[in-house]
């Protein structure tokens, strides 16, 4: 996360076609949007990797981090990333 705060707000507003002031707001609850998913589900994976063992709860990440690339490039809408990073999480 921490190499694409500093360009956040000129993605979003290239692909919205909107200001950079209204792009950077996106970007907040972007981040805040993580933030607080990391928050909660941190503590499920830490719980699941000590029952199941760190390797398979390593592989099914990765598994889940190859659908979400393979599943952004139908997003359109702006909604469609929240729901994208409350599922990456």
């Amino acid at each position: 996360m921490g190499l694409i705060i500093p360009v956040i707000a000129d993605l979003v507003a290239e692909l919205k076609h909107i200001p950079i002031n209204q792009a950077s707001t996106y970007g907040a609850y972007l981040l805040s949007a993580f933030a607080v998913v990391q928050f909660l589900c941190a503590p499920i994976i830490g719980n699941l990797s000590d029952k199941y063992g760190r390797r398979p709860i390593l592989l099914l990440s990765l598994l889940d981090l190859v659908w979400i690339i393979l599943f952004r490039q139908y997003l359109q809408p702006m909604h469609y990333y929240f729901l994208e990073e409350w599922w990456q999480v």
